[in-house]
């Protein structure tokens, strides 16, 4: 997800991509929702490298929001 000029992803956690059957096998999974620990925010002026982490989306873009207020800058662009 973009917003602002900044890159917004989940992290998810270490086995959302698989999951144990009954009789021990280890089956590929798609990841859910559920299954995130949190989100990353990567900075494209500086080759996507990791700017911070937040817990929420909505945390993520109110502390670009503040970042960029600071700066004096209305995107990342």
């Amino acid at each position: 997800m973009q917003y602002k000029g900044f890159i917004i992803e989940p992290v998810y956690s270490v086995c959302a991509d698989w999951h144990l059957t009954a009789d021990g096998r280890i089956v590929p999974r798609k990841p859910k929702s559920s299954d995130i620990e949190y989100y990353v925010v990567l900075d494209p002026t500086q080759n996507n490298s990791r700017f911070f982490a937040e817990f929420t989306i909505a945390e993520c873009k109110s502390e670009i929001d503040r970042i960029l207020l600071n700066i004096g800058l209305k995107c990342n662009a």
